[in-house]
């Protein structure tokens, strides 16, 4: 059996955006939470950053 990468797939966004309305909620879900803590702590960083300071002459 192979186990190594397997190539990414093209899809086109149509067939992805059919794909997901049967998307089982329970998979989005567990999906979800477990992206959550990432995504806030990206969140967090972006709040940090200091903003540009824009001066108009």
């Amino acid at each position: 059996m192979y186990y190594g990468v397997v190539p990414p797939t093209k899809v086109a966004q149509q067939s992805l955006a059919q794909r997901f309305l049967v998307f089982p909620s329970e998979l989005f879900e567990r999906v979800f939470k477990d992206l959550l803590p990432q995504l806030q702590a990206n969140w967090q960083q972006r709040v940090r950053r200091p903003l540009p300071d824009f001066t108009f002459n």
